[in-house]
């Protein structure tokens, strides 16, 4: 009988310690999604500031040709953003349901 209480006891201290655990990955999470959020932010802006400056170019020239490849680049970073945070987001969606069960 005092085997199976032991073996109950780490069985609930470690249950306690994997809920912990699965609770700060959780919380991990949502700190890199609000920096990826920040992110995006920053890019937006970027790619305001370079729309503006590019009215003010000819196109053709190559100070235009070189704010054309920065707002392309900016563009496929802004799409790799957005499915790093859709997965985030799923990760997060399927963290928060795992924890549900789990109290």
């Amino acid at each position: 009988q005092l085997q199976s209480e032991v073996v109950n006891e780490t069985k609930s201290l470690d249950d306690a310690q994997a809920r912990q655990e699965a609770n700060q990955k959780f919380q991990q999470g949502h700190l890199l999604l609000q920096q990826l959020q920040q992110q995006q932010a920053q890019l937006l802006d970027q790619q305001k500031q370079i729309q503006q400056q590019q009215q003010h170019v000819l196109p053709h020239s190559p100070q235009g040709q070189q704010l054309q490849q920065k707002r392309t680049l900016l563009q496929k970073l802004q799409e790799e953003f957005k499915q790093q945070q859709t997965l985030l987001q799923h990760e997060l969606k399927e963290g928060s349901l795992i924890l549900q069960k789990g109290q």
